[in-house]
């Protein structure tokens, strides 16, 4: 019991939250009621980040003798890397705490990135036509294809390759659409909304 005093103690000097704390006690009571440790443990630091974490070591001997550390990190729902302490007593992790995985993306190669500013699509909101403007002249056959909000095709026209092309669109009716242009390998998809005059 002297022990549970001793850790309450250090809990309540740290400042660290009610959740940590309960957190803390349950730990490093466990080790303390093992008989592993034969003193009080010391508390080394305590740091509390501007994210909302905080990081906690205790120093303590173990029943031979040895001087080992405890660190306990918690954390409550912040996306940054608060991470798993292991020590030869015990492994201590707590919070909601989310790894953060590290990707890298290489888009030199990449046929986005080349076709990105590839084309506008003008007016928008438009009447009677919609104009399609590439910045270099296409190769292949463009395909314009026009869709409903339910997904359903309204417009299927092929168009001879040209830096600019016009899309009737008399036969529409006010409301919103999403146009696909496709030519070779490359598609672009816009939302488009007609009418509102």
């Amino acid at each position: 019991m002297k022990s549970m005093k001793s850790i309450n103690k250090i809990t309540m000097t740290c400042g660290i939250r009610y959740i940590a704390v309960a957190f803390v006690m349950f730990s490093v009571t466990n080790v303390f009621s093992q008989g592993l440790i034969s003193q009080s443990p010391k508390l080394i630091k305590s740091v509390l980040t501007h994210a909302g974490s905080s990081t906690v070591s205790y120093e303590h001997s173990d029943a031979s003798g040895i001087t080992r550390t405890t660190s306990v990190r918690q954390s409550i729902g912040q996306h940054g890397t608060v991470g798993l302490s292991n020590t030869s007593l015990s492994s201590v992790q707590q919070g909601f705490l989310n790894r953060i995985n590290t990707l890298k993306v290489d888009n030199t190669n990449s046929e986005f990135v080349k076709t990105f500013n590839l084309l506008s699509i003008f007016p928008n909101p438009f009447k009677a036509f919609v104009k399609v403007k590439f910045s270099k002249l296409p190769v292949h056959p463009i395909f314009i294809e026009v869709f409903d909000v339910r997904g359903r095709l309204v417009l299927d026209q092929e168009f001879q390759p040209s830096d600019m092309i016009t899309v009737p669109t008399e036969r529409l009716e006010d409301a919103s659409y999403m146009i696909r242009v496709s030519s070779g390998s490359q598609e672009y998809l816009k939302k488009l909304i007609k009418g509102i005059n």
